[in-house]
């Protein structure tokens, strides 16, 4: 990841269309300064390294207790269904802390949008799902990897909007969409396949490049999507955001971005970045190789065993089982 550059924050897309209409222009140093000196910062919840395999599920003594409070509230709501497993709901609480309230209302949003789309969330629907989003969109899915960094290290995916440039978006049965969406919200799984993952935060990677807007039919279909996509699974979904970087942003994208930053949340508002670069040009450089037909057999392979790993993990931990060395 040495050759990607990152030279600008969501929040000044606007001020800053005319240097993007050529891809990813690198801003000048003290415009950088200026621009991440304005951006919110946002509030992380950091915990300590341990130093022994297994504290990527250890949750400290105050996170066990707010899951008990979320869950406790959860299934208080005669409007909410509760949560798959404790697995869910310690999750929630590694994003949430102990605002409980905000934790159900995260749940109510999530609920609601995955029963729009009829989303079964299952081990068996993520792997159906997402090899049928690979074949309707091929290239789409770049890549999914592990990117070690100093104080831990950040689940990454790459995607690429030039695939989406096949007009299966728009058709009238929402099948391709609803085939979209629920890959998506399980990708956002294998992302998250432990509480160490979650609190470290993801990082997404999107390429830009020769994204042709006119092909996905009518704005009414683009702003439903975006609805979906942005909103809905973006700022829902209870994980932390690390860093989500835009590739060779131009006008179009510089706009979308800036309409979509006011329904982010406050902690993914200064982590978005438009206008980065790469020195081998398009994303699709660094991830497909030999060929589209092997990225996407890794690109699946490592997403299958996330995926995997996280089910194995909500079907086996439990909040009434408490470790003995448990930090409080």
């Amino acid at each position: 990841m040495d050759q990607l550059h990152e030279p600008q924050a969501a929040g000044d897309a606007q001020n800053n269309n005319n240097s993007n209409n050529n891809g990813g222009q690198v801003l000048a140093a003290e415009g950088v300064e200026a621009m991440e000196a304005r951006a919110p910062v946002p509030t992380i919840h950091h915990r300590p390294q341990e130093p022994y395999e297994g504290f990527r599920m250890r949750l400290r003594g105050e996170e066990r207790q707010w899951a008990r409070a979320i869950k406790a509230a959860i299934e208080a709501e005669p409007d909410l269904q509760s949560l798959p497993s404790d697995f869910d709901y310690a999750q929630l609480a590694c994003v949430d802390l102990d605002d409980v309230e905000e934790a159900v209302a995260r749940t109510r949003r999530m609920q609601y949008f995955q029963q729009e789309l009829e989303i079964e969330d299952s081990l068996e629907s993520g792997l159906r799902f997402i090899r049928e989003a690979v074949r309707l969109f091929p290239g789409f899915f770049l890549g999914m990897s592990f990117t070690y960094a100093r104080g831990g290290g950040h689940y990454t995916m790459a995607v690429n909007t030039n695939a989406l440039n096949n007009g299966r978006l728009s058709n009238a049965d929402g099948a391709a969409r609803k085939t979209l969406m629920t890959a998506l919200y399980h990708c956002l799984h294998a992302l998250n396949p432990d509480f160490e993952s979650t609190v470290q935060g993801i990082v997404i990677l999107v390429e830009c490049d020769h994204f042709d807007w006119n092909q996905h039919g009518n704005l009414a279909a683009l702003r439903h999507i975006q609805s979906e996509v942005g909103v809905a699974v973006i700022k829902h979904y209870p994980t932390e955001w690390h860093q989500v970087r835009l590739f060779n942003t131009g006008m179009v994208f510089n706009m979308i971005m800036s309409l979509m930053r006011p329904f982010l949340p406050l902690a993914l508002r200064g982590r978005v970045r438009l206008g980065c670069s790469s020195a081998l040009g398009n994303l699709e450089n660094i991830f497909v190789h030999p060929n589209l037909e092997a990225s996407n057999e890794r690109f699946l392979m490592f997403f299958e065993d996330c995926l995997h790993r996280r089910y194995s993990k909500v079907a086996s931990f439990s909040l009434d089982y408490v470790p003995p060395d448990e930090v409080f």
